[in-house]
């Protein structure tokens, strides 16, 4: 009887000592996060890759959502972290059409002043990271005709302003390199490389 009780004592303890492990684990990782929510004008340009042409512009507008998460940082005011983030577009065709994208940019960045943690009050901060965009796209509108999954190697510059207690960040995104899809474009089913580049403000929470 009593080395039951003594069990049950001992996996009572255990039980506390795992929600307690548990509940700092999760406050240390809210600690570490940045969240961000705003808008991104995204110009996504396009080529054929079986000859040349004009490129073709295709603008989106999109709501933005991510996270800065912080993986190391020094005094709050200098910072290494991932920052994940999914961005939903829409395009609206002189034909009528309804056409979208979604992008899931990810980067890896530095950040100095504010925004470099959830900790800190700087004034000013900038940010500059490397990583990839993958988008998956549907368009049908003019000389465009793609539905199509794909990604690009890509960059972010920022700069950030804190104003009474709300970081508003300018964000510029491009890619490196253009990523190879296929489609209907100008006309012909083929091959055609597109690349990005989005400007927008995001607020931080």
């Amino acid at each position: 009887m009593k080395r039951k009780l003594y069990m049950k004592k001992n996996i009572f303890v255990v039980a506390l000592f795992m929600l307690a492990s548990a509940s700092q684990l999760s406050a240390q990782m809210t600690d570490r996060l940045v969240p961000h929510f705003g808008y991104m004008y995204t110009l996504l340009t396009m080529e054929n890759a079986d000859f040349e042409s004009a490129p073709f512009p295709l603008g989106f507008n999109a709501i933005s959502i991510g996270t800065y998460y912080t993986l190391a940082q020094t005094k709050d005011i200098v910072s290494v972290g991932l920052d994940p983030n999914l961005n939903f577009g829409l395009n609206f065709s002189n034909t009528g059409n309804v056409n979208w994208y979604l992008q899931a940019p990810i980067f890896v960045m530095g950040r100095l002043g504010a925004n470099s943690t959830s900790y800190n009050t700087q004034n000013i901060g900038l940010g500059a990271g490397l990583g990839m965009i993958t988008s998956y796209m549907s368009f049908k509108g003019g000389p465009v005709n793609v539905k199509e999954l794909y990604s690009n190697p890509a960059a972010v510059i920022e700069g950030t302003v804190n104003s009474r207690g709300s970081n508003i960040t300018g964000r510029i995104m491009f890619s490196l390199a253009p990523a190879k899809g296929t489609g209907d474009l100008f006309a012909i089913d083929g091959n055609f490389r597109t690349r990005i580049f989005g400007v927008g403000l995001i607020y931080g929470f």
